[in-house]
């Protein structure tokens, strides 16, 4: 199978109550990935404002994402869709340069060591069992 860039994962398959693998699309077509297990690497949610409004302390809207435009967290979704439970609140990661200025084009009061310093760190995972 190999690693396959570029496909969404658009559908869990579900087949007699057992997880039975993914239905994908890739450029114009699309197909179906057979396994017991996936191991989703996406790319998080911060071009989604409300998830990030909800799970980053309300600074959506203030916030500059520096991350690819597919970061919706369409994974998430997907499988809450299948009973997936949210543990956590996710990870944000909030900067600010030598001068002084966040991310969210504020000055802070406190000086830096660093160009950039990790202010909050929150992990958010899901964990889900088809019984």
């Amino acid at each position: 199978m190999g690693i396959r860039t570029g496909s969404k994962a658009v559908e869990l398959m579900v087949e007699a109550g057992d997880f039975a693998g993914v239905r994908v699309s890739q450029g114009e077509g699309s197909y179906e990935v057979r396994a017991k297990k996936v191991v989703f690497a996406c790319g998080g949610f911060a071009q989604n404002e409300d998830m990030v409004g909800e799970l980053a302390g309300g600074v959506a809207g203030e916030c500059i994402p520096f991350c690819s435009a597919d970061s919706t967290g369409g994974a998430f979704a997907l499988t809450e869709s299948l009973g997936g439970v949210s543990v956590g609140k996710g990870a944000f990661t909030y900067w600010r340069d030598l001068f002084g200025l966040g991310a969210l084009g504020r000055r802070e009061r406190r000086p830096l060591p660093f160009p950039r310093l990790l202010l909050r760190w929150r992990w958010r995972a899901l964990a889900f069992e088809l019984h």
